[in-house]
């Protein structure tokens, strides 16, 4: 939105929200897709990662600083992402139709 005030236009002209904005749309979709091919235990921690993944996009991109508490927090959802992986009950997926029901 700063990009944009600072070019004297919307934020709706700018193609850095467009492009973030679909890759949102995208991402969610992929989320959405990702519970269905496997357990839930597995797929919530991974999409946690998204929070380090984003804070980095956003240092680059739009040249943002992390300070101490955005770094820490970034290393701890990771680690917190890689534990509940490692922990993870194990279970059988459904494959098909046959056997959901």
């Amino acid at each position: 939105i700063l990009r944009a005030k600072a070019k004297g236009t919307t934020y709706l002209t700018d193609c850095v929200w467009w492009t973030g904005t679909i890759a949102m749309a995208v991402g969610q979709i992929g989320n959405f897709v990702a519970y269905n091919a496997a357990p839930a235990v597995l797929v919530t921690p991974l999409g946690a990662l998204g929070i380090p993944f984003g804070a980095m996009l956003a240092s680059y991109v739009l040249k943002e600083r992390l300070n101490l508490l955005g770094k820490m927090g970034c290393l701890l959802s990771c680690a917190g992402s890689v534990i509940l992986i490692i922990h993870a009950p194990k279970s059988d997926s459904v494959t098909s139709q046959t056997e959901l029901e």
